[in-house]
């Protein structure tokens, strides 16, 4: 599924006192799985708005091991400026 696809890379990648950026748009059940499995281990998890650039400017205080991008959103079809957000 894609939830098995999207938690193998999270699980193979980020470690205790890492920290995911990932949108607040994505797959209801990959958002339950980063705020009960990803927090419980250590992971920080941060959610920004896809469609506002500086919210997610605003909310990288440091790099961040991993920036999650789901374009279009999963329920909401937004579409993530992929070449600005990995600046």
């Amino acid at each position: 599924s894609g939830l098995q696809a999207i938690a193998l890379v999270f699980n193979c990648f980020l470690n205790k006192g890492d920290t995911l950026v990932i949108t607040d748009t994505l797959y209801p059940n990959t958002r339950k799985y980063c705020d009960q499995i990803l927090t419980a281990n250590g992971v920080q998890v941060i959610y920004y708005d896809p469609c506002d650039l500086d919210d997610i400017k605003n909310k990288i205080t440091q790099k961040p091991k991993m920036i999650f991008i789901e374009s279009p959103g999963s329920h909401t079809y937004e579409l993530s400026n992929v070449s600005e957000i990995t600046k």
